[in-house]
């Protein structure tokens, strides 16, 4: 599947954030948004994400959603919302907690997450120890991973 923003234009009030950003990304990329704070990173993501809608332009998608995807799009928020009595593999786990899943299952796509993301050493640690341990790849986008595998 492949996301694609088309001259995506957002403004808020008099502030306009974005501007004719356009992209596309292919099917199993990675993509990084870097930039100074207030520049629109989270706004673009928002956009993307279909959390809000652009004054203008539009977002695709294009192609087959991954095979046994539960959403073709994942989104994690900036502030990571973590529980902090949870380990790193508990935080993980949370959103696949309310599907009838088996708990073999489960824990073999929390294990997986943590793996690509570097994180697997940290699964039984308490979520804010191991996030001031292995800050370069905190657990949210595992959380993400958890939910739907890209390949």
């Amino acid at each position: 599947m492949e996301l694609v923003a088309q001259d995506l234009r957002r403004s808020y009030g008099p502030l306009t954030v974005l501007d004719g950003v356009s992209l596309r990304i292919g099917r199993g990329e990675i993509v990084a948004i870097l930039g100074p704070s207030g520049c629109g990173k989270s706004t673009l993501l928002r956009l993307l994400g279909g959390l809000e809608r652009p004054d203008s332009g539009r977002v695709l998608t294009a192609g087959e959603a991954p095979a046994g995807s539960l959403s073709p799009l994942a989104y994690v928020f900036q502030d990571f919302a973590l529980a902090p009595w949870r380990t790193v593999a508990g935080n993980v786990a949370l959103p696949l907690e309310h599907l009838a899943m088996p708990a073999d299952e489960r824990r073999a796509r929390v294990a997986d997450a943590l793996a690509r993301v570097g994180l697997d050493d940290f699964a039984a640690s308490l979520s804010a120890p191991a996030l001031r341990r292995h800050e370069a790849a905190p657990p949210s986008p595992a959380r993400s991973s958890s939910i739907r595998r890209s390949s």
